[in-house]
């Protein structure tokens, strides 16, 4: 099948969001003559289940004529459409993130699987499966209409927190899963020790906002 008759699907890419990084070690990959092996395509919409990374990387490297082999496959459900993700793509050179996991994971039980069923899937035990899933927040979205949505989170924030959609995709993409307390005793840590680079004008600059941050935050704990 051409790269320019696949579909990506933007669902597929949220959870499991392309890695540049490893589309440019495809590219070369595919200069090198490597076989990458077979892409699944679901049959009912030529979307890409697995392979997001070397059709984007085959596209790149020869262009939306380029040919591969795929495999078609008609899927009963969208929950086996993901288990089959999940599977593929734990199979493959880049492991899913502990973030990823947790998306797939809300989507899996929107969908009706078990926490067994998808332990199995990544070979962890279902306690942890549930403990991805508890590791939510409210988001709502102000599109006319206000809505709630409950979706999944990176550790270190508090339970029960409500956010708006854009402060929830700010989120995804620059927070790390480490409690503040880690954070800051990290942070204490480097300043005593004198690791921090002071001829760099974005550090400085970020700790001047951290310092204005910490101020209006002790002063609202003591009005309170």
């Amino acid at each position: 099948m051409k790269v320019k008759e696949m579909n990506i699907d933007p669902e597929l890419i949220r959870l499991r969001p392309i890695n540049i990084i490893y589309v440019s070690r495809y590219r070369q990959a595919f200069r090198a003559g490597k076989d990458l092996g077979t892409i699944i395509v679901d049959k009912k919409t030529n979307c890409v289940v697995s392979g997001n990374h070397r059709v984007y990387a085959a596209k790149e490297e020869f262009g939306p004529e380029y040919e591969m082999n795929v495999e078609l496959v008609h899927f009963k459900s969208k929950k086996e459409l993901l288990k089959r993700f999940v599977t593929e793509n734990a199979s493959h050179g880049q492991p899913l993130s502990g973030f990823s996991r947790k998306r797939i994971t809300a989507e899996l039980l929107k969908h009706k699987a078990t926490p067994e069923e998808i332990a199995n899937l990544f070979g962890v035990a279902a306690k942890r499966v549930e403990e991805w899933a508890g590791i939510s927040v409210v988001v709502i979205d102000h599109n006319g209409e206000e809505k709630q949505t409950v979706e999944p989170a990176k550790r270190g924030l508090p339970t029960g927190l409500t956010m708006s959609r854009e402060e929830y995709k700010t989120h995804t993409k620059a927070d790390r899963g480490i409690p503040a307390y880690s954070q800051a005793e990290q942070l204490t840590r480097w300043i005593e020790n004198g690791w921090i680079e002071k001829n760099c004008s974005h550090t400085m600059r970020a700790l001047e906002e951290l310092r204005v941050a910490l101020e209006k935050f002790f002063v609202a704990e003591k009005a309170a």
